[in-house]
């Protein structure tokens, strides 16, 4: 499967949407990802994609391919070291920012 996390952006063809870190973390849960896209902000209030990269470090479900489209800038830099860090060989993480 391959999912993509983020609160407001169309969700690209092939892939399944989670609105929100805890849907995400959900599907992780249940089901082999192939494929994480991972957006920081999601929404005023809310847990945000760290969430999930803390959960995927914590947890060793890793997704074979991980991309990070989040436009927030230290976001971003946040997560990508966290995975980098922690993750196993065989695992790509590829940086795809978003304007808003």
């Amino acid at each position: 499967m391959k999912l993509f996390l983020d609160d407001r952006r169309p969700c690209p063809r092939g892939f399944k949407v989670a609105r929100s870190a805890s849907v995400c973390i959900r599907l992780l849960r249940k089901h082999r990802i192939h494929v994480l896209s991972l957006d920081y902000n999601l929404g005023p209030g809310r847990s945000k994609g760290l969430e999930v990269a803390r959960y995927i470090v914590q947890s060793r479900r890793f997704p074979k391919h991980i991309i990070l489209h989040t436009a927030d800038r230290q976001g971003r830099l946040t997560m990508l070291k966290l995975l980098s860090r922690n993750k196993p060989a065989g695992v790509s993480i590829g940086l795809k920012p978003y304007r808003s």
